[in-house]
Parts: C-alpha cells; structure tokens; sequence
C-alpha cells in the first residue's frame, strides 16, 4: 500500500510538472532573451521533460506496474542517465551565453566545457558492457556500478563552473539589478546541489525532477521581471528603468554633487538600416551599446535604450576639470575602433547633448529636454557637414 501510494504521488507530480514545463516553454519570449540564449533554454527544458518521461517509466518497471524486454528497460535507464548529464550540460550552456562570457566564442574553452558531458555519454556506453555505471538484473532491476559515482560527478563539475561563473559576476557587476540575477543563478545552483545529495536518501522515489523543474521556474520567472527593466536587444536598462532611476538619482544632487545626463543618438541610422537591411541595424545598435556598458560601467554610471536608436547614459565627475566634450570624443572614438575590429562596412556615430543635474528641485523631464535640444543641435551641426 505505501509502494502504491508513493507510485501515485510520483506520477501525479511528474503529469504537473511536464505541464507546467511545457507552458513555460510556449511562453518564452524571443523578444526578452537574446537568440542564442533563447535556443539554450529551450533545449534545457526539452531535456528536463525527456528525462522525466525515461525517469516515469523506469519508475513504472521498477515498481513492476509494466515489464519491458531487458534490453528496453537497460536503454531506458540509459537514456535517463544521459539526459541528467545533459541538462546539467545545458544549464551550463545557458549560464555562459546569459552572463555573454567571451569564452561562449571560444572554440577551445566550448571544447573543454563539452568533455564532462563527452565522458559521462563514453561511461555509459561503455557501462553496457560491463556494467561499471549500472547494470539490470535478468528480473529488471537496476543495480549501481561500482563507478557509478562518476557520473553525478560530471554533473557537478558543470554546477561548480556555474556557481564560479555567477559569483564571478555579482561581485563584478555594478548594476543591482544585474547582481540580483548573478545571485539568483547562486540559489539555484546551491538549491540543486541540496537537492540532489537528499535524492541519495531516497531508496525508489528519486526527487530530482522537483529539484530541476524548480530551478527552470527560479530561471523563467527572473527571466519575465528582468524584462521589465531591461532592453532585449541591447542588454542595457530600458526607458522605464531610466526615469525611475533618474528620479532616485535627483533626491540627492546639488551644487556640489552633481552629475551629467547625456543623450546620443546615431547618426546616418535610417541609412545603415537601408542600405544593410534591419538586422546590421540593430548590430549597430548593439555596437553603441557595448561602447556605453565599457565607458559608462568605468564611471560608476547608467545607461539605457531611451527609444529607437536613442540612449541616455549619467556620469559623474570625478576631476575637477572634467569636460563632457571629453566623454563625447571618447564615445565616438571607441565607436570607430569597434567598428574596424569587426570589419563594418560603416562607421557608427552618435550625436550627444547633455545637461548638468545639480537642482533636485528640477523635474527629470526639464533636464531630458534639455540635453535633447543640445542633441539635435549637434544632429544639425552633424548633417550639415555630411550634406
């Protein structure tokens, strides 16, 4: 009776979660996640329900509601055990190109973040043979190997590099909202890894799927409030994170604490999007953005995707002789560099006008217009030399 029970309870809540999985899965953005990180959490999802589906019915044999041949029932635990190593492999995967680690572009770094999952598919395969991961019994039963510890080792060895890679980044990153998403990434990993040494106390029910599902959902739904705040394309902070952030900024300002609100807007962008097509237009964009996290980042700074293909960026002097025609020459000149490292048929440039917010008394949309109608002066400027 307490076998049945455990049975039902298994079943019942494998059902739930491969719905509720399923549902996250068609509810995943393109528009929040970049491409590639889109593709790697989806295939994470994937291999979590493919796991769940070999897991119930090596459930099932086990508790002998259902007999497969041997040799099915060995394939099904196989197919089970590979499918761990995988979303481990996978989780991997996504916290690399989340983070957008340079290694993601590395050839040999994807080499050498393959061969755990490479060596836990070798080890099983191998196992058929002679049994060293697992074995089945002639009455269908599943028996560890006596290597069979390696396995989950494979699997940690991708959770250590994730748990490395995030605390790496929350100590890196200056944005809060950025560390608060290192430090989910850090719980998930840790609320896993509990997990799964509590699974080794369960002698025929394994609890991972719990732990799995969890950790998909901890993800997606940092996925959905990231979004509110953050620009898809660009990665910055988007235009309501701005003005709320610009409104905390002016509490505090004053004569002698002030700080400089700066507008760019590039220049030629309905051209690059005419002559290129829309995709290089948004690398364009994209090339901006990046110049701004680097600059903006060393300062102590904001930025953010305003609109279109404007940014608003703060900074705050820390000379005495600081000249914001300094921060504009410089923008525009790492903008050039960018664009001849990777090979760009075009150069981008921005057109900038800034205002110093020194009176809290002042609203943020005074200050916002008035670095724009410095912008678009310099837009003038700009266009009457090109025409």
């Amino acid at each position: 009776m307490e076998n049945t029970y455990f049975l039902e309870y298994y079943v019942i809540v494998s059902a739930f979660i491969f719905i509720f999985s399923a549902y996250i899965f068609v509810k995943l953005s393109r528009d929040v996640l970049r491409k590639s990180e889109f593709i790697v959490f989806r295939a994470f999802i994937v291999s979590f329900q493919f796991y769940l589906l070999m897991n119930t019915v090596w459930t099932l044999c086990e508790f002998e509601v259902i007999r497969l041949p041997n040799k099915l029932f060995t394939t099904v635990c196989l197919l089970s055990f590979a499918s761990v190593a995988y979303i481990a492999f996978a989780f991997y995967c996504y916290t690399i190109i989340h983070f957008n680690l340079a290694v993601s572009r590395s050839k040999w770094a994807n080499i050498l973040g393959f061969m755990p999952l490479a060596a836990a598919f070798v080890m099983l395969l191998v196992s058929l043979r002679n049994g060293m991961i697992f074995s089945v019994t002639p009455e269908g039963h599943i028996v560890n190997g006596p290597a069979y510890i390696a396995l989950p080792i494979c699997s940690f060895v991708y959770f250590i590099v994730i748990a490395a890679v995030a605390v790496y980044k929350a100590f890196k990153v200056r944005s809060n909202s950025s560390r608060r998403n290192a430090l989910s990434i850090i719980g998930s990993v840790v609320f896993l890894i509990v997990w799964v040494l509590l699974d080794a106390k369960f002698d025929r029910i394994t609890i991972i799927p719990i732990a799995v599902f969890s950790v998909i959902f901890f993800l997606f739904i940092n996925i959905q409030q990231s979004s509110i705040y953050t620009d898809a394309l660009t990665g910055l902070n988007n235009r309501r994170r701005s003005e709320e952030y610009l409104v905390d900024m002016l509490e505090n300002v004053s004569e002698q604490n002030p700080f400089y609100l700066f507008i760019g807007d590039l220049n030629s962008f309905k051209k690059i999007n005419d002559k290129y097509g829309h995709i290089e237009g948004d690398n364009a964009l994209v090339v901006f953005a990046n110049v701004l996290k680097e600059h903006v980042a060393a300062n102590f700074g904001f930025a953010a995707r305003y609109g279109g293909d404007e940014f608003i960026w703060t900074w705050r002097p820390s000379k005495e002789d600081f000249s914001p025609e300094s921060v504009i020459s410089a923008i525009n000149s790492a903008l050039k560099d960018r664009c001849r490292e990777e090979y760009k048929e075009y150069t981008v440039t921005v057109s900038i006008g800034y205002a110093i917010c020194a009176d809290p008394r002042r609203s943020t949309s005074s200050y916002i217009k008035e670095a724009d109608e410095m912008l678009y002066a310099n837009k003038k400027v700009f266009h009457n030399k090109t025409a």
